[in-house]
């Protein structure tokens, strides 16, 4: 039995939650208990889905196999359908589908950029095809609607002509952004399933999906030796723009080569260069996508990058501090796709 493992119930509620945990019980698992039939449940509602999920005869391989072909088929956070309107089959269809997602939601994208600069808006708010897009997630309020605002809106009579080439402006640069958005969830979406697709019969370490996007452990790691969990807080990047940009002399950042080369550098400049918003000094799972059009220049495969695990420092200025602190990670990975 799973049990038998040192699976306990509090681990599962940390892969599912209770409404899932009660579907995948009724999919998954021979003669669980059952409370007494009615007229809308002729079996019977299942009496505890843990506890029958705990009672199967399944090896811990079993039951990753199961819960990553429910969460990527069935229900849970990577099962929204974005191309056909079906649900994958398999987690090869749905790695297929969000790729090929990827591919017209870069193609809108494309569009909607033509449009802005067709129509003439670029003059109100310019904006190039770096890496960056039109702004930072966490500073559109700023960067956009305020700018809108004060230099359009407040000052313009509505319906004027500049008003609304200013209004117009804003709604595209919206859809821009919200697209850019989309791109960024369904290449990171990609990464962590071709993480899940490294899962092999063989490994001492099984990766298991949790099922929500809630606050939480984005996956949890079961040591088949020890026979223990631990939480893997994940974070997906595009490669960042600051690998590049060698502006200190005496510690320079490091090129895309030397960070694959040495992935503890690159672990320290993810962790200095995270936003005030998410600042977190605990060990995270950091999955860094390279540029399109460009090759992972490691020999590691996910699985080989993603079994070293690295310790790190890093100096942080929190908001509204005057200095900076220094911070120390265990356990901290990072996986170059």
């Amino acid at each position: 039995m799973l049990s038998d493992y040192n699976f306990k119930e509090k681990d599962l509620k940390k892969i599912m939650p209770s409404d899932a945990a009660f579907e995948f019980a009724e999919k998954y698992c021979e003669n669980p208990a059952r409370k007494r039939p009615s007229k809308s449940n002729p079996l019977g509602k299942i009496k505890d889905p843990y506890a029958a999920i705990l009672e199967q005869q399944w090896s811990p391989h079993q039951f990753c196999n199961k819960c990553i072909e429910f969460v990527t088929t069935k229900k849970g956070k990577y099962v929204d359908p974005p191309i056909s309107g079906e649900k994958a089959e398999s987690l090869d269809e749905a790695i297929l589908c969000l790729s090929e997602a990827l591919k017209i939601h870069q193609s809108y994208l494309i569009k909607l950029r033509e449009k802005y600069h067709k129509n003439g808006l670029n003059s109100l708010h310019p904006i190039t095809d770096d890496v960056k897009g039109i702004c930072l997630p966490d500073a559109f309020s700023d960067s956009i609607v305020k700018r809108q605002v004060r230099k359009y809106f407040i000052p313009l009579p509505i319906g004027s002509d500049k008003f609304k080439k200013a209004e117009k402006s804003t709604q595209l640069l919206c859809l821009i952004h919200s697209f850019e958005r989309s791109i960024m969830q369904i290449a990171g979406d990609l990464s962590e399933l071709r993480l899940l697709k490294s899962n092999n019969k063989d490994d001492d370490n099984l990766i298991f999906p949790t099922f929500t996007h809630k606050a939480g452990d984005d996956f949890l790691s079961y040591d088949i030796k020890t026979r223990s969990f631990s939480g893997l807080d994940v974070k997906t990047s595009k490669w960042p723009k600051h690998f590049e940009e060698r502006t200190d002399f005496d510690d320079p950042i490091p090129t895309r080569e030397e960070a694959m080369s040495k992935p503890e550098k690159a672990i320290r400049r993810l962790y200095e260069k995270q936003g005030e918003d998410r600042f977190s000094s605990s060990p995270r799972l950091y999955l860094v996508r390279t540029p399109p059009g460009e090759t992972v220049s490691t020999t590691e495969s996910i699985r080989e990058q993603f079994n070293n695990s690295y310790s790190i420092k890093f100096l942080y200025k929190a908001k509204g501090s005057k200095t900076s602190c220094e911070y120390k990670v265990d356990r901290a990975k990072i996986i170059f796709f």
